[in-house]
């Protein structure tokens, strides 16, 4: 099945060629604050959740063209509208509308195509003069955002593909599972942990620290992610080179996977080398998950474990609500829930909210935990999330907000409670409505 054609409309310099390369995801067309500036057609494959489609970006509309070449242009892009199975008119939201939007828009009702409008270059998220304009040019779909900022996009490519038919799948597409990647000090049980997890003898377990060198890599049995152990951490490895090619292995390997597994000693306090390990975890903004083990050697009730659990989340208090859980690799207890664990924290991490629901949230928010802020008004007025794994969320302040009194941390932790998101880092770009 052929895929549908989408084509940018708008007036020359409203952002179109900025908006096209932002939804193919590299630089396609020349971007410049020049008029005119693109003269021929790109057209680039798109597929947006399993729904593929044909992007074009056009020169600028120009109602009367002036000279051939111009009105050569024109006819071929007045071509490709006819032959869309979708169009986005393109406004410059800093501005008011022109009579080349209007002619514009009156072209494009005569050709009975569904059109989503995009009003661009909202940097601070909220709709401006033009809150009404896709119903004035009689387009009741509106979309607002940034292109350049890549605000309003995910909503945006949401409107357009919404009736458009998912791709046909590949005969025998390769699935790619999440990784995950064991670290922790020496002799904290990683290579016990990982056999246990992968149910098969892969990972030379010895009592000398130091026994695991290389990555070993293998698949979880049910399929739900690959496993990966790395050598253990030592806090400086300045005597065997072995020890330092080792501990650049285990940096390279947590930046290729998509879950930090950290595991430690349950019967031992924690270290310097536990927190400097999550400090590596949070560095590259991978999810972590905490597995105390040899949780079969302590002589705890059950209120004692808890408190224990609880003090080691204490430990890690850079990531929101980590997920701590005493495993036994020996005994093989408590496995399946840690396999749920590691699964959760990759989905959590992948996940995308719409701008939506996270705005419903923070509305509760505002009335909830943040009424010392709210009353300061500079509380957050609009939030859109920009991208995932880490999941990064563009927050607009309001006018005369102050950046250093914003409870970031306070909120982060409202957004992981709400969202379901524990031990994933959360980045927060705050920015200020002029």
């Amino acid at each position: 099945m052929e895929a549908p054609l989408v084509v940018l409309a708008g007036r020359t310099n409203v952002g179109k060629s900025t908006l096209f390369n932002r939804i193919v995801g590299r630089r396609e067309a020349l971007v410049l604050n020049a008029l005119h500036l693109t003269r021929d057609v790109l057209v680039k494959r798109v597929d947006f959740e399993g729904r593929p489609f044909l992007l074009a970006d056009t020169p600028g509309f120009a109602p009367k063209p002036e000279g051939p070449l111009a009105e050569a242009v024109q006819k071929g892009v007045e071509r490709l509208f006819r032959q869309a199975e979708g169009i986005v008119l393109v406004l410059d939201g800093r501005a008011s509308l022109g009579s080349e939007d209007l002619e514009l828009a009156r072209f494009l009702r005569g050709l009975g195509k569904r059109v989503v409008v995009f009003v661009n270059k909202i940097d601070f998220g909220m709709p401006g003069q033009l809150d009404t304009a896709g119903y004035e040019l009689g387009f009741p779909e509106v979309v607002y955002g940034s292109a350049e900022h890549n605000v309003g996009i995910y909503d945006l490519l949401e409107a357009v593909c919404r009736d458009f038919p998912e791709d046909e799948p590949a005969p025998a597409p390769t699935k790619v599972l999440p990784r995950v990647a064991l670290l922790g000090p020496q002799n904290a049980g990683k290579s016990t942990l990982f056999n246990a997890l992968v149910g098969a003898e892969r990972a030379v377990v010895s009592d000398v620290p130091g026994t695991t060198r290389d990555a070993v890599e293998e698949l979880e049995p049910s399929g739900a992610f690959r496993a990966v152990d790395t050598a253990g951490l030592k806090r400086k490895a300045k005597s065997d080179v072995f020890e330092k090619l080792s501990g650049i292995k285990t940096i390279g390997t947590l930046e290729q996977a998509d879950v930090a597994l950290l595991v430690a000693d349950a019967t031992t306090p924690p270290t310097r080398q536990e927190l400097r390990v999550a400090g590596y975890v949070f560095a590259h903004k991978k999810p972590l998950v905490v597995a105390l083990n040899k949780s079969d050697l302590l002589t705890l009730s059950s209120d004692e474990k808890a408190g224990l659990v609880r003090s080691w989340q204490g430990v890690f208090n850079l990531f929101p609500r980590v997920c701590v859980l005493l495993v036994s690799a020996l005994e093989k207890k408590n496995l399946a829930a840690l396999k749920s664990a590691l699964v959760k924290a990759h989905e959590a991490a992948s996940k995308r909210i719409s701008t939506g629901v996270l705005n419903r949230e923070v509305q509760k928010m505002l009335k909830g935990g943040l009424e010392a802020f709210h009353a300061k008004k500079g509380n957050p007025m609009y939030i859109t999330q920009v991208s995932t794994n880490p999941p990064r969320f563009a927050v607009f302040l309001g006018r005369g907000a102050n950046r250093e009194t914003f409870p970031l941390k306070h909120f982060v932790s409202l957004l992981s409670a709400t969202f379901d998101m524990p031990g994933v880092p959360i980045e927060i770009d705050l920015r200020i409505k002029s």
